[in-house]
């Protein structure tokens, strides 16, 4: 009678066993799916910069390995996002910024999303973008026509000529402060450098030509 108590007992332990094994692997399994599909959820939830049926502005012959233009550098950086939506609605000045082999080289000076906020938030200022070549005219006024200057060359200027004829752009170098454009917007070193010029980011929007 002992012996069959112990053999039932026996029995139940090994069937009780081959259960939790069984269920183990399911339990996993779907956890890895969940896990899986939070992923492809998160995937799908990040925000693109540009409409996936936007139309493709860079060069046919710049890519598969050809030069790269500060095009294809710039929207790399979310903070430019204002500043490229109204380099696309420029075509000349985005032919300059696009093509890999534009002579002379350039130095763009782009202001970041926090700049324009600032800057949109005056009414006055905001109504200079409705005139006619608004954004061209603010375009020009941020790109220096004289090749690509270094941080180097920036800290030796005291001027330089932009793209709209008459329209400079005064130069301050600091130990401390860094550089300064116009006295207000501070340039970041951290440049964006392509083959056909190099762009620095400043924090504030400097005043088209009147």
């Amino acid at each position: 009678m002992q012996f069959k108590i112990v053999l039932l007992a026996i029995i139940g332990l090994l069937l009780t066993n081959v259960a939790v094994a069984q269920l183990v692997p399911l339990e996993l399994k779907d956890t890895l799916f969940a896990s899986d599909m939070d992923s492809e959820s998160k995937k799908d939830s990040k925000n693109l910069l540009y409409q996936e049926d936007a139309p493709d502005y860079r060069l046919s012959e710049g890519q598969g390995g050809s030069p790269q233009s500060l095009f294809d550098h710039l929207p790399k950086d979310p903070t430019l996002s204002t500043f490229m939506d109204i380099l696309m609605q420029v075509d000349d000045v985005l032919q300059l910024v696009n093509d890999p082999y534009t002579e002379p080289k350039f130095t763009l000076f782009a202001p970041t999303n926090s700049a324009f906020q600032r800057y949109m938030s005056d009414r006055v200022k905001r109504a200079r973008f409705d005139e006619e070549d608004g954004f061209k005219n603010f375009l020009l006024c941020h790109i220096v026509p004289e090749g690509k200057y270094s941080v180097k060359d920036l800290e030796k200027a005291k001027s330089l000529n932009t793209a709209k004829e008459g329209r400079k752009i005064s130069v301050e170098s600091h130990w401390i402060f860094g550089i300064t454009l116009d006295n207000t917007a501070k340039v970041d070193k951290d440049a964006i450098e392509a083959v056909n010029g190099i762009a620095y980011k400043i924090d504030h929007v400097l005043e088209p030509a009147r």
